[in-house]
C-alpha cells in the first residue's frame, strides 16, 4: 500500500519544482546568440545586428555606423566574418569565421564587461607578450604609490567585504602593493553595485551577461551588477562567486587587460557555479612585468 502524501507537502514540492525550473531556464542577455548558430558569410539572418553590437561592445568591431533597420543590419558581412575569426583566435577556437557551436557556446557565457580589444588594439606596447595583456599606453599607478586605499559605497552588502579583502590580499602577496580601507569618497579603489545604465558608459544587461567591470589606473572604479546572484561561499550553478570575480576586476584596477590564457584569473569569461580564485603564473608575470619588480 502506497504511503499517503500530505497535500501541503505535495504543493510545496510542486512549488519548488516550478521555482527551480524557472531558475534553470531564466533568460540570459546573450541567449540570442544561440539562434544564430551556423550562420556564415553571405547569410542574412534576423538577429545578426545584435551579434555585431555584442562584438563591437567587446572591441572586435570598430565601426557600426548603421542601425537595426538598415538593409545590411542582419547581413553576414566580411566585417562580421573578420570579427568572428579574431574572436575565435583569441579564444583558441578553430578560426573559421563561421558561427559554429563551439563559438556560440563560448560567446553565451557570462563575462567581464571590459572589452577584449581597446581602440582597435589588443594591448599596449607589450603586445608581443603572448598571453597577458596591458591597456594601450600601459596606464598604471605611480611607482611611489605602492599603498592603495579602497572603500565600499554606502549600501554595499556586507557579504562583499571579506571576498574583496581576500582578493586584494592575493594581489598583495604577489606584488608590491599594500591595501588599506578608507571612506569610499576618498578611496583609490572604489567598489559598488549598480544595475542597468548607471552612467559610466558601460551599462549592465541583467543576469547572465556582463556581470562586472572595472577601469584601468588611475580611475579606480569597480562595479558589480546588482541583478546577479552573488554569493560569498560555494557558488551554486545559478550564482556567481564574489571572490573569483573580485580578483579579476582588481587585476583591471591595477592595470592588467584580459589574458589569452583560459585558466588565468584575467581570462574574460566566467561561468555560474565556477571558482577561479588562484592567480596563475600568467597573472603574476603580467603584474610584475607591468610594474617592473
Amino acid at each position: 500500500m502506497a504511503p499517503k502524501v500530505s497535500p501541503l507537502l505535495l504543493y510545496a514540492f510542486l512549488f519548488l519544482s516550478l521555482f527551480f525550473s524557472q531558475i534553470s531556464s531564466s533568460p540570459s542577455a546573450f541567449d540570442f546568440i544561440n539562434q544564430l548558430q551556423g550562420s556564415k558569410k553571405g547569410d542574412r539572418v534576423k538577429g545578426l545586428y545584435n551579434l555585431k553590437k555584442y562584438l563591437k561592445t567587446f572591441g572586435y568591431i570598430n565601426d557600426l555606423s548603421y542601425n537595426s533597420s538598415s538593409w545590411d543590419a542582419d547581413y553576414f558581412s566580411d566585417q562580421l566574418e573578420s570579427a568572428i575569426r579574431t574572436y575565435q583566435t583569441r579564444r583558441h577556437l578553430n578560426s573559421t569565421g563561421i558561427l559554429d557551436a563551439d563559438t556560440v557556446r563560448q560567446m553565451t557565457k557570462p563575462r567581464c564587461g571590459v572589452a577584449d580589444i581597446i581602440n582597435g588594439r589588443p594591448g599596449g606596447p607589450s603586445e608581443v607578450v603572448p598571453n597577458y595583456r596591458f591597456y594601450p599606453g600601459e596606464p598604471k599607478w605611480p611607482n611611489q604609490k605602492s599603498q592603495l586605499t579602497f572603500g565600499f559605497a554606502p549600501g554595499t552588502p556586507a557579504k562583499f567585504f571579506i571576498p574583496v579583502y581576500t582578493a586584494l590580499r592575493d594581489w598583495h602577496n604577489v606584488g608590491h602593493f599594500s591595501f588599506q580601507r578608507t571612506q569610499y569618497e576618498h578611496a583609490d579603489l572604489k567598489f559598488s553595485l549598480a544595475r542597468g545604465d548607471h552612467g559610466d558608459g558601460v551599462p549592465f544587461d541583467g543576469p547572465g551577461g556582463n556581470y562586472a567591470h572595472a577601469f584601468s589606473p588611475t580611475i579606480g572604479i569597480c562595479h558589480f551588477d546588482a541583478d546577479e546572484n552573488w554569493v560569498d561561499h560555494d557558488p551554486s550553478p545559478h550564482s556567481l562567486d564574489i571572490r573569483s570575480v573580485a580578483i579579476h576586476e582588481i587585476g583591471h584596477l591595477l592595470g592588467l587587460d584580459h589574458s589569452e590564457v583560459p585558466g588565468a584569473v584575467m581570462w574574460s569569461e566566467f561561468e555560474y557555479g565556477q571558482k577561479r580564485r588562484d592567480l596563475t603564473p600568467d597573472d603574476i608575470n603580467g603584474i610584475r612585468a607591468l610594474y617592473h619588480f
